[in-house]
């Protein structure tokens, strides 16, 4: 890798992170924000519209939080994200869509078998073993131990 390709890889990983801050910065402000709407929805006069309001912002601040934990992870694991976090989330998202909305039978059905999927491509991940990798194109490959031996 000559110099110049290591000085656009830092700028556009010093970008990305700025960026990441910037994103994550704005989540954990709008997770207060939420915080301050549950609240006010518990303390207030008690209906079917304010538990339906703490139903959804509860479930709308834990996926700002999960979103949130995800730039966290991708900064922890050196600019990856496991495929499971993903898929995680993914469960997550379609678990809240399911709980608000709910009057739709088909509906409900086309997402609890794209979480059945969701979960069985986990649980294949799983069984396998198998991780897949990343391997990015300003990486120096690695030479695979079986080789090294046999010279």
């Amino acid at each position: 890798m000559d110099a110049f390709e290591k000085v656009i890889r830092i700028i556009t990983n010093a970008i990305l992170d700025i960026i990441l801050m910037i994103l994550a910065g704005l989540m954990i402000i709008a997770m207060f924000k939420q915080l301050y709407v549950l609240g006010q929805s518990t303390f207030a006069h008690f209906d079917k519209n304010s538990f339906e309001t703490i139903i959804h912002g509860s479930l709308s601040f834990f996926m700002y939080f999960e979103f949130t934990m995800m730039i966290k992870k991708y900064v922890d694991e050196d600019r990856h994200i496991p495929i499971r976090y993903l898929i995680y989330i993914a469960i997550t998202a379609i678990l809240r869509q399911e709980m608000v909305v709910h009057d739709n039978a088909m509906e409900t059905l086309i997402l609890s078998v794209a979480i059945f999927l969701l979960v069985a491509t986990l649980i294949a991940l799983q069984i396998t073993g198998e991780r897949p990798t990343y391997q990015h194109p300003y990486q120096k490959k690695e030479k695979s131990k079986d080789k090294e031996e046999n010279l």
